[in-house]
């Protein structure tokens, strides 16, 4: 059986010398990345929700939740870049229209039309668009 990562072996012996066990890792780092992107921008997505539920409520949490979305923007530039970011931005903030319907994103460099309704959707296109850079 060939190692999934560099040292594999080494934990599997490490377990299997402590506690007689043999283990078995399993992770597929695409699936496992796309789930994690995807949790990540479904919570943030209920958190903006949740922040304008209470402004409607006529409850200003601005002063409490602003703070806390510079931190995740600076984190996102830290963690995926620039570009990246700005479109995690836009997913949250920009991607509905005026009557509420779904606003396409236009690639910058082929003029495609690409409708991003759910998270996986932009997970997608930011994989085809890291892939034809």
């Amino acid at each position: 059986m060939g190692e999934l990562f560099e040292g594999e072996d080494n934990i599997r012996n490490l377990f299997s010398r402590m506690l007689g066990s043999n283990i078995t890792i399993k992770d597929n780092l695409r699936s496992t990345e796309e789930g994690v992107f995807c949790l990540f921008v479904k919570s943030l997505e209920a958190s903006k929700a949740n922040e304008e539920k209470a402004l409607e409520a006529g409850v200003d949490v601005h002063s409490l939740v602003d703070p806390l979305w510079i931190i995740i923007e600076n984190l996102l530039k830290m963690q995926y870049g620039l570009d990246t970011t700005e479109l995690i931005m836009w997913y949250l903030y920009d991607r509905f229209g005026p009557d509420g319907k779904v606003i396409s994103m236009v690639d910058e460099n082929t003029g495609k039309k690409y409708t991003l309704k759910t998270p996986k959707d932009l997970f997608k296109f930011l994989k085809y668009r890291s892939l034809n850079k």
